[in-house]
């Protein structure tokens, strides 16, 4: 018997606590397998400064962008201003970075 394939969950994560606590909770690499994650460049970059400032946290962000793990496009703030229009119920508000 043929297995089907498997569809793994997209998430677009816009916001560097996420990625943070993902880290903290040691629950970011189970993430990465099971799920197709998008994070914006400048959370990205953002995750890598804050994160500087835990001595528990260790990031391999940019290692695992190239290793294809996640992607991290360049968005401009208008693309994710899209993405809230089309979520109607999110409870916050978009931010410049």
């Amino acid at each position: 018997m043929k297995s089907s394939p498997t569809v793994r969950s997209q998430l677009l994560l816009i916001d560097t606590c996420v990625v943070i606590e993902a880290h903290r909770l040691h629950v970011w690499e189970s993430l990465l397998s099971q799920c197709h994650i998008v994070v914006p460049e400048t959370v990205v970059g953002e995750a890598i400064l804050v994160a500087r400032g835990f001595d528990d946290i260790s990031l391999r962000l940019e290692q695992q962008i190239e290793e294809g793990l996640f992607q991290s496009p360049s968005l401009e703030a208008s693309a994710l201003a899209i993405v809230f229009q089309r979520c109607p119920h999110f409870p916050g508000k978009i931010d410049p970075g």
